[in-house]
């Protein structure tokens, strides 16, 4: 049984920024769970197994336009992005939207690290609105 204190409204409190806990997220390998007393082992392995659903594998053409990005410069990231793919040519949203929604989030993601945003603590709301 959890520990009274994640029931309450001192949850917030305990941290200095936000952490999942407070959009009732519970993520077992977090050392947090353990540290405050709120979930014993037996209990955080019990909530990663139940009813454990395994994701799909990604389809191969997708990872391969993700993996394009897996680069360390951000000059070299910045002309990936602007690639011209055979996607941009003939867009069909069945087989395009999930490259393109990939693409605009490694750029909406490389705009706010040049930005150092990321370096600050912002509440979900801000990455829901800006990632």
């Amino acid at each position: 049984m959890p520990n009274q204190f994640l029931l309450t409204a001192d949850l917030k409190d305990h941290y200095q920024r936000e952490h999942t806990a407070h959009s009732f997220i519970i993520n077992p390998v977090d050392s947090t769970w353990l540290q405050l007393d709120a979930f014993s082992k037996d209990e955080l392995n019990e909530i990663s197994t139940y009813r454990y659903n395994h994701l799909p594998a990604l389809p191969r053409d997708l990872m391969e336009c993700i993996n394009e990005f897996n680069l360390t410069d951000q000059q070299q990231i910045r002309k990936t992005l602007w690639k011209q793919r055979p996607f941009d040519a003939s867009y069909d949203q069945k087989e395009s939207l999930d490259k393109d929604w990939a693409q605009n989030f490694i750029h909406s993601i490389l705009m706010e690290i040049e930005c150092r945003q990321l370096s600050q603590d912002d509440l979900e709301s801000w990455y829901i609105s800006h990632i």
